[in-house]
């Protein structure tokens, strides 16, 4: 670590051998001919024998290196400074230290400048986040070190795999976000606590004295005392203020004191009725009307403490793990990236882990091999994510986006239930799971809505237009001008696809007449093609890319896994139109510089063979879906969905779960082509079906 330490052009470094060191370790010397020199001592303690030590070391040092400027002393503890007593502290012997030694040369040399490098200093330097330091490091303990800025540049590699999914600079604020702060141990937890301790004690002291000024007026005992109720409260919320990560937040004990302070008002409302039965309400003189008034404020003070310490929020901040539920396109991916941002720029620790890149293994397996740490224990890793997030004061988020998405649909339903119950040894740290709606019956066993609580994302809605309109005012978009927006434009993906058509065109309005998902995905569609096809300067007659995009949709259903290998997807492409091997004549690469589809590796490996796989998933369903009705609908559209047809087998078959959104998609194509619903197609399924859930989901949607 000496060697490392920046120094003048033209220095030169030298280390000494075993046997005598000249009270010197090592030293650097510099082009004016001073030297710098470096002393290791494995004190576990700083006394008069430790000082002697010292004392000789140093004598050495300046007997034989003469022109020492710089003296660093090397202890691997950092000295105590206690000031109990009169006993002189460690700090204390070493600065006196320190005096004596700097001008013992005499003879008008400079003092010699003498430096503490303690287990802080070290521990600062084995922890420094540039290759050399973290490559001693690994050498000397063979350990690596979760830095700021190592987690900074895993979040850079997820943010850039999600691609059009996270646009920070078009981010719309919405209330869900507040609960995953929660969720993180973020300080608002803090801030809303002092808030309302604040508060309650105000209007607590206010209440008390009205009451006591009431009692003496009609020689009555107040039968309540508001502030003795209020106290047990008040250090519960100052234990939320002052709590640690891994501390358990008393919020029930709040609730319930909070229930008991409102029925102790009604008591005290009672009994100014009784003593005061003839005072004129409303005359702000009259202590009666006074004390009427105060316990109505620490009512409404009370009942809205209640209302956070019983509402989802504060119920967030005692669990370990949550799920992210919402449908395809709702914004979570973005809403998870932009957590993890915002932990990042506080300097909390937050992983992001995409699920299309599950390789298969074992979860914890798979996310060390993603991290770069499958040479590690782990349990060495997660024991560092609780330090770092211990360290911090708030938790460590562990964010896996999307466990629905295929092909490790299966593999994460049958381990998750282990993958959060080894997290839970680890106190400080935070799980959050998303998963599309759609698919959430898939893992009831697994992921239980009583043990598991769930956040649902619902995009754009509940906003009142306002968010949706937001968005369209800072990508410059005229917003339409009817009062409320179609229900797909509360989806924040489909928003974003329909203005970046617009910039695609050159327009800043919103066309007219957009009438549910189908014509939205045929809008967007359109624009794709059109792109393509006057870039590489096709007869729109031919449509070659829509040819090719069809051809793939349905290798895509074929295969049933959301994605086909590369290799595959290629030979589609090129046997539509031949690119000749040049990137800008490709249509495999064209839709992918489009953001229509994206090539990844099918696991951790960074050898392993890439797959193509389509960026929406639900943009999937809809392709396969319209590329299914037009390949096996017929005239006779009950007959298109009986037993053991391609289309009946989807509805019907084992694996229709996994088909869900799939099914969905049909549910909202069926109508639009044969004019009969779904499940009037296939009669005798139970409510439960994937088939009905799609039919009902499909309503918002047509």
């Amino acid at each position: 670590m000496a060697a490392l330490e920046k120094s003048p052009d033209g220095s030169r470094f030298f280390r000494k051998g075993p046997g005598g060191d000249a009270g010197v370790e090592c030293y650097r010397a510099e082009p004016d001919g001073t030297e710098v020199g470096w002393q290791a001592k494995f004190f576990d303690e700083f006394s008069t024998s430790q000082i002697q030590q010292l004392d000789k070391s140093i004598t050495n040092a300046l007997e034989r290196h003469q022109r020492l400027k710089r003296y660093v002393v090397c202890l691997p503890v950092d000295l105590s400074d206690s000031r109990v007593g009169k006993s002189q502290t460690q700090l204390k012997r070493w600065q006196e230290w320190v005096q004596k030694w700097s001008t013992a040369r005499g003879g008008g040399k400079k003092p010699l400048l003498i430096e503490l490098w303690g287990a802080s200093q070290l521990t600062d330097r084995l922890t420094r986040d540039d290759p050399h330091h973290a490559g001693r490091r690994l050498y000397w303990f063979d350990e690596t070190v979760l830095s700021p800025d190592w987690f900074g540049r895993q979040f850079a590699r997820a943010a850039a795999d999600l691609g059009a999914r996270y646009s920070p600079e078009t981010d719309v604020n919405l209330p869900i976000r507040s609960k995953l702060l929660a969720f993180a141990r973020d300080p608002l937890v803090a801030r809303e606590a002092a808030a309302l301790a604040d508060r309650l004690d105000e209007k607590g002291q206010a209440a008390a004295n009205a009451m006591t000024r009431l009692g003496c007026v009609t020689e009555s005992a107040v039968p309540v005392d508001i502030l003795a109720l209020a106290r047990p409260i008040l250090a519960d919320l100052e234990r939320i203020v002052g709590a640690r990560p891994a501390d358990p937040l008393p919020w029930q004990d709040v609730s319930r004191g909070a229930a008991a302070m409102a029925a102790a008002i009604r008591t005290l409302h009672d009994w100014i009725s009784r003593v005061a039965p003839g005072v004129k309400k409303g005359s702000i003189s009259d202590p009666a009307s006074s004390a009427r008034s105060e316990l109505f404020r620490i009512s409404d003070a009370v009942d809205d403490l209640k209302e956070v310490a019983d509402g989802p929020l504060m119920r967030l901040t005692n669990t370990a793990s949550v799920v992210l539920c919402g449908e395809a396109g709702a914004g979570k991916s973005h809403l998870l990236a932009d957590m993890v941002a915002d932990q990042l720029r506080s300097g909390s620790p937050a992983l992001l882990l995409l699920g299309n890149r599950f390789s298969g293994d074992e979860p914890w397996t798979w996310l060390q091999q993603r991290l770069g740490l499958g040479h590690l224990a782990r349990d060495t890793v997660l024991g560092a994510l609780d330090a770092a997030a211990e360290a911090t004061g708030r938790r460590a988020l562990i964010l896996v986006d999307g466990i629905n998405e295929r092909p490790g649909l299966t593999h994460w339903r049958d381990t998750v239930a282990g993958f959060l119950q080894t997290a839970r040894s680890y106190q400080h740290i935070g799980i959050v799971l998303s998963c599309r709606t759609t698919y959430l019956p898939y893992f009831e066993e697994s992921l239980p809505e009583d043990r598991i609580p769930r956040v649902e994302h619902v995009g754009f809605a509940g906003t009142d237009g306002q968010a949706a309109a937001a968005y369209l005012a800072g990508r410059g978009i005229v917003r339409p001008g009817a009062p409320y927006f179609s229900p797909e434009f509360n989806n924040p993906l489909f928003l974003k696809s329909c203005c970046d058509l617009l910039d695609r065109e050159g327009s800043k309005v919103m066309p007219r007449g957009l009438r549910g998902i189908t014509q939205v995905l045929d809008f967007y569609l359109r624009a794709v093609t059109a792109s393509i096809e006057r870039r590489l300067d096709l007869s729109p007659r031919l449509k070659l890319p829509r040819k090719a995009l069809e051809a793939l949709t349905l290798e895509v259903v074929a295969r049933g896994n959301n994605s086909v290998p590369f290799v595959d997807a290629h030979a589609i492409t090129e046997g539509v139109r031949s690119s000749n091997g040049r990137a800008d004549e490709d249509l495999l690469t064209l839709f992918e510089n489009e953001g229509l589809i994206t090539v990844e590796p099918s696991g951790p490996d960074e050898d392993a063979s890439d797959h193509v796989r389509f960026t929406f998933e639900r943009l999937t369903d809809h392709l396969g879906a319209r590329r299914l009705l037009d390949e096996h609908l017929t005239e006779d559209p009950a007959a298109s969905f009986a037993p053991n047809t391609p289309l009946g087998s989807i509805i019907r078959g084992d694996d229709a779960f996994a088909l869900s959104g799939l099914i969905e998609a049909l549910a909202v194509q069926v109508p639009e082509q044969a004019g009969r619903e779904l499940p009037d197609l296939v009669e005798g399924l139970p409510l439960g079906h994937p088939c009905w859930r799609g039919f009902r989901r499909s309503l918002l949607w047509r």
